[in-house]
């Protein structure tokens, strides 16, 4: 079994990865954001069929779309990274900005995104989200 690494810039590299999905989601830069994800990646949204590649998921964000939900803003919060070799687990709290049918909200939930390094780039492989629980 492997200790999680300390490797500054295999850490370095993961926040790099995920600040690029981060940023191009924030900035509603689909074609960014969906260039951050593998095109085997799997997907856990509350509210979903579990999807089971990146295509899947562009063809569900495409219905919200059509559907009017719009997402406007992402802050995320205790942002924690941990590498083991070519494998790393990004989790945090993010509060995400939603308009859908003339209204505006805010969810908070946990999300964990798995990151593989692929030919030399670090990409998402897994992403999953649950409510926060208060």
């Amino acid at each position: 079994m492997s200790d999680l690494s300390n490797d500054p810039l295999a850490i370095s590299q993961v926040r790099e990865a995920y600040d690029r999905l981060m940023s191009a989601f924030a900035s509603a830069d689909t074609d960014e954001y969906f260039e951050c994800f593998h095109e085997n990646a799997s997907f856990v949204f509350p509210g979903e069929a579990v999807l089971d590649s990146r295509a899947a998921y562009r063809s569900t964000w495409s219905r919200w779309e059509r559907e009017g939900v719009r997402f406007t803003d992402v802050v995320a919060h205790d942002v924690r990274i941990h590498v083991v070799g070519a494998a790393a687990v990004v989790t945090h709290l993010i509060e995400t900005t939603v308009e859908a049918d003339g209204e505006t909200s805010v969810d908070r939930e946990r999300e964990s995104i798995v990151f593989c390094k692929v030919d030399g780039r670090w990409l998402a492989i897994h992403e999953h989200l649950s409510p926060e629980e208060t």
